[in-house]
C-alpha cells in the first residue's frame, strides 16, 4: 500500500487499516481500500492460484463484489450497465452461497437485487443515495434545542420548514424519470447521460 501511487483526486486510506492510531476511516477511504488496494494486494497474493483454490474463489467474489459497486456508483447509467450490475451481484450472492454455506443472506443482499430496477428508474444513485437525508440530518444537528428534546420552538420549526423548502426538491410526480424506463435499447442506450 504505500508503494501504490494514487491519483490526485482518489482518497488515501491509512497505511495500517487493522490499527487504531489513524483513527477513524471515512467512506472514500474504505472505497479507495478495497477498491484499490485490496484488489492489488489479493491479486498479488492469490491471482495466480488454481481455479479450484479456495483463496482464489475468495478473490474472485471479491472482484465481483467491487465491479458490482463500481457500476452502482458510475455518474451515468444504461440498461446493460444495469443488466451488468445484476448478473455481477448474482454472481457474488452464488459465490458467498459456496464459498460460506452456513451463512445466512442479510437484507442488504436482498435489496441489491432490486437495484437494476432502482438504476433503471431513477438513474445513477449518486442523484438519489442517501446524502440528501444526512444533509438534513446534519441541518436538524446544527438547531439549538437546549437539551430540551421533543419541544420545538416556533422559530425553529421555522427554521426547518424554510430550508426543506429552499432546497432542490422534485416531486415525484414532475419527475420526468418516474415512468417506466423499459424502452427498447435502439431508441436510445444511454437513459441517464452524465451531468
Amino acid at each position: 500500500m504505500e508503494k501504490t501511487t494514487l491519483p490526485t483526486w482518489c482518497t488515501s486510506s491509512p497505511t495500517r487499516i487493522g490499527d487504531g492510531n489513524h483513527g477513524k476511516i471515512s467512506a472514500d477511504g474504505w472505497c479507495t481500500f478495497c477498491s484499490v488496494h485490496l484488489i492489488v494486494t489479493l491479486g498479488r497474493l492469490w491471482g495466480s492460484l488454481l481455479f479450484e483454490d479456495r483463496k482464489y474463489k475468495l478473490f474472485e467474489n471479491f472482484c465481483a463484489l467491487v465491479h458490482a459497486t463500481k457500476i452502482a456508483t458510475m455518474r451515468s447509467v444504461t440498461t446493460m450497465g444495469a443488466q451488468e450490475f445484476e448478473d455481477t451481484m448474482i454472481s457474488y450472492l452464488r459465490g458467498i452461497g459456496e464459498l460460506f454455506p452456513s451463512y445466512e443472506l442479510v437484507p442488504s443482499h436482498h435489496v441489491a437485487l432490486h437495484m437494476k430496477q432502482l438504476l433503471c428508474r431513477f438513474g445513477p444513485t449518486h442523484a438519489w443515495c442517501c446524502w440528501v437525508f444526512e444533509r438534513y440530518n446534519h441541518t436538524l444537528q446544527q438547531i439549538p434545542t437546549n437539551g430540551n428534546f421533543g419541544m420545538l420552538h416556533l422559530s425553529q420549526c421555522l427554521v426547518i420548514i424554510c430550508t426543506f423548502l429552499t432546497t432542490n426538491h422534485r416531486p415525484a410526480r414532475n419527475n420526468p424519470f418516474s415512468a417506466p424506463l423499459y424502452e427498447s435499447e435502439t431508441k436510445r442506450d444511454y437513459l441517464f447521460p452524465s451531468s
